[in-house]
């Protein structure tokens, strides 16, 4: 009897991933999607790459604007410039997906809950607005926010090479690794001290370094130009403290982000001393959204790890629908803004603490009813 299930499992799990290749095949195939981020940031940059021209020109069909993005994740992904436009964005957007559902199963594997919690985070996950967003405009956040859970995965074995790799591909948004970074920084300390703390920091830079090679081949210019158009860059509103205290403040406002993101800065090194590493790293990828001082909406999927692992980690389920609850209220509250105003970013700055005010009273739930249990036991 036992044999016969194992063979029903391989058959369906043969039906089941040749469904998804053909879907995905199917997919590759379609002509409607292009995405102005994904466009103009990566494949209009590989474009120009691959036909031996400057990847921060312009040149590329449909390209109205120079690319942005940074080398790093250009010199990765440059083969995507041999393809049609719409077959690459096709194929950015399945590997969106694929990352965002690893990202889901990496933090629901680290609380062992069930499989009915994995179902329901998926779906409050791709209802997410700002996972929406991100998918639409073929950003790359959540590649980043998967890469960064991977090498924490990898700073308990000591594996400093690949989790240098991972590192310097994710560096191509510095913007979301100002916590990051420096947690993986401590993590290596702490588990190979100073020697494996350096060799980290010399895996990233030569991993940096070789990612650039197809740029340098292409257009020894590259180089100059990006930091040119890096110049050019306009100042824009944004959902983040950084901005918005200054608008309402001035410099006062300035100088009380600083104070906040220092405080935050010690919040990180403490999570990267007292928990284990990936749990560490969703904080700090939290932290992040609170810190930074660039960041748009699409951004905020760095937030995915941790609600996703507090959902998972809580039993109680006062303390589970609490959150499901706060975020309903936040989804709803996100949705109307987009529908009434003129949607524009800065308008969401408070969505990053509604979410941790809401898994921390979910925490706070959890925590009190396990004390009254374990007092109305005594």
């Amino acid at each position: 009897m036992l044999k016969v299930w194992a063979q029903i499992r391989f058959w369906v799990g043969v039906g089941l991933w040749s469904s998804i290749g053909v879907i995905a095949g199917a997919w590759v195939g379609m002509r409607w999607l292009t995405s102005w981020d994904f466009h103009h940031g990566l494949w209009s940059a590989s474009y120009l790459l691959v036909r031996g021209m400057n990847p921060y020109g312009l040149g590329a069909p449909m390209q109205v604007v120079p690319s942005v993005w940074l080398p790093m994740i250009i010199g990765l992904w440059f083969p995507l410039g041999w393809l049609d436009l719409y077959e690459a964005a096709n194929i950015w957007m399945l590997v969106n997906l694929a990352c965002a559902i690893l990202v889901v199963g990496l933090c629901w594997r680290a609380a062992r809950a069930s499989l009915i919690v994995l179902t329901l985070a998926l779906i409050a996950v791709f209802l997410f607005p700002p996972l929406l967003e991100h998918l639409k405009m073929g950003q790359l956040s959540v590649m980043v926010t998967l890469l960064y859970l991977l090498s924490a995965y990898l700073v308990k074995r000591n594996l400093i090479l690949p989790s240098g790799i991972l590192v310097a591909v994710a560096l191509a948004k510095p913007q979301l690794s100002i916590l990051a970074v420096p947690g993986l920084m401590i993590g290596f300390y702490h588990f190979g001290r100073f020697k494996a703390m350096m060799g980290f920091a010399m895996a990233c830079l030569a991993a940096i370094l070789w990612l650039t090679i197809p740029l340098w081949l292409a257009d020894p210019g590259w180089l100059a130009t990006m930091v040119a158009i890096a110049q050019q860059t306009p100042t824009w509103l944004q959902p983040t403290l950084y901005r918005m205290l200054q608008i309402e403040l001035g410099h006062g406002g300035l100088a009380i982000w600083l104070g906040w993101a220092i405080a935050l800065f010690g919040v990180n090194v403490l999570a990267w001393t007292k928990l284990d590493p990936p749990i560490a790293m969703s904080a700090s990828l939290a932290l992040t959204v609170l810190a930074t001082p660039y960041l748009w909406s699409w951004d905020f999927v760095l937030l995915i790890p941790t609600g996703v692992y507090v959902f998972s980690a809580v039993r109680r389920h006062a303390a589970r629908a609490l959150i499901a609850l706060g975020y309903a209220a936040a989804w709803g509250a996100m949705v109307m803004i987009r529908w009434t105003t003129d949607n524009s970013d800065e308008r969401f700055w408070w969505l990053p603490f509604a979410l941790l005010a809401t898994w921390g009273a979910g925490c706070a739930v959890q925590f009190l009813q396990a004390r009254v249990r374990r007092f109305e036991a005594e």
